[in-house]
């Protein structure tokens, strides 16, 4: 699987205007995790941080090595401190560092589902909105250096328990802790079946491939106003622009022309988390 198929949803409107500002810009607008409706999202876990003085003294001195200072000036302004006050002091900075990443990083989230009713109707604000089909090529992420904005592919793993994270450890496994911020989620939102774009340096406006966008779907209850301005833009960027519609057998969404349901990408995204083109290296 080289190409993966993803989905974004979009309310019709944004502070009042036309919500088409991938289209208007030309860019893909990638959230500040404090943005995000899930307080948990991207947020440090738990921090252990062992008591001993040989395992204290040896995460001062690294901090001490990263900051470019002396070890023995930024220990000694914390010797009176008890080895519990100490410990403690160093889980409150190491808080503070992951929250001030948390600040400057920017994410696109897509799903691997298109036709998720929770979705159309949180995202796109009671299927009033529409969606964007994107085609992500991995191989031309994995070696084109002109997308180094668009940042890394992270499939999204759900699970019940928040890892704690241990200090002791911190040094030699620094990349995948920044990289788990992003990774897991609680299982609640397992039904997103989320890939990430990580952009670990700005959150904004970015530009991405044009050759990704391969159409538009509109929703179910999308105004014929908002619809023909989705169609009028389907034709100026020449890719289709498809219309969901309500299935009249079931409770679920179809989409015409668009040869991809749930179960397909309930497949891709097994597939996905699976491969190790997204694992570190």
């Amino acid at each position: 699987m080289n190409n993966l198929n993803l989905f974004k949803y979009y309310a019709p409107k944004y502070k009042g205007k036309d919500n088409l500002s991938f289209y208007n810009e030309g860019l893909l607008y990638f959230q500040k995790p404090a943005k995000f409706n899930d307080p948990w999202d991207c947020k440090a876990p738990q921090i252990k941080c062992p008591r001993g003085r040989k395992e204290l003294n040896e995460i001062w001195s690294k901090l001490a090595i990263r900051k470019g200072q002396d070890f023995t000036n930024a220990k000694r302004k914390n010797n009176d401190l008890s080895r519990s006050d100490e410990s403690q002091l160093l889980v409150e900075h190491f808080s503070k560092s992951y929250e001030a990443l948390r600040s400057k990083i920017g994410v696109f989230s897509l799903s691997f589902i298109p036709d998720s009713e929770l979705m159309w109707s949180h995202y796109a604000s009671s299927h009033t909105g529409y969606m964007l089909h994107f085609q992500i090529d991995i191989t031309q992420c994995e070696t084109d250096s002109s997308l180094g904005d668009v940042g890394l592919l992270i499939p999204v793993i759900y699970r019940n328990k928040i890892e704690v994270w241990n200090l002791k450890d911190y040094d030699n496994n620094r990349l995948k802790y920044a990289y788990d911020l992003i990774k897991y989620k609680s299982k609640a939102w397992e039904y997103e079946r989320e890939l990430r774009l990580l952009n670990t340096d700005k959150w904004g406006f970015i530009k991405t491939p044009s050759n990704w966008l391969k159409s538009i779907v509109i929703g179910i209850d999308t105004d014929n106003e908002f619809r023909d301005k989705l169609n009028e833009i389907g034709n100026a960027l020449n890719i289709p622009v498809l219309v969901s519609e309500m299935n009249k057998g079931e409770y679920k969404i179809d989409i015409p022309g668009l040869g991809i349901n749930e179960d397909d990408g309930r497949k891709h995204y097994e597939k996905a988390i699976k491969m190790k083109v997204f694992n570190l290296h």
